[in-house]
């Protein structure tokens, strides 16, 4: 019998580095550090996510300060474009899709009843595919039969 894919509680980080509007670049840069975590997420005061703070920020932010003599403003200011949200159940070919759609996303907030609960990563993605298609004893036939239902428009069982 197949094992299902998994979904994004199954994969996501429940204790990510989470960073409000009020604690300095610093604080994340430190706990991204601390955790081995390339991202973190600014988090309204009701928890709601607001936007994903990865080291490309951190790194735009180190610039302003040497090449412009810039303060670092905001974490606001340095949050990655553009960030879909997945609610816990969401499967792992939705959360492959919502990365091939926003190249430049890194991260994404795993909410429940909009508030963070969790955060995946790219690469969590990435693990999560080869490890679900290493264990198929058919590999070719399961990626025939996942291109047929992507043709018919279904969503399959990954």
């Amino acid at each position: 019998m197949k094992k299902p894919a998994p979904h994004a509680a199954e994969i996501m980080n429940d204790d990510p580095v989470v960073l409000t509007e009020d604690q300095k670049l610093r604080h994340a840069a430190e706990q991204m550090w601390k955790q081995h975590t390339p991202a973190s997420v600014l988090v309204d005061a009701e928890r709601r996510p607001v936007g994903i703070l990865s080291q490309q920020g951190l790194i735009r932010a180190l610039l302003d300060v040497v090449n412009h003599g810039m303060p670092v403003g905001s974490p606001r200011q340095y949050l990655d474009p553009g960030m879909p949200t997945v609610e816990e159940d969401a499967g792992l070919v939705h959360m492959a899709e919502l990365f091939a759609r926003h190249e430049l996303v890194r991260a994404m907030a795993v909410v429940r009843d909009e508030k963070l609960v969790g955060l995946i990563l790219r690469a969590d993605v990435v693990h999560a595919v080869m490890k679900h298609l290493s264990g198929a004893e058919h590999r070719e036939q399961r990626l025939l039969y996942l291109t047929a239902l992507r043709g018919r428009g279904e969503t399959p069982d990954f």
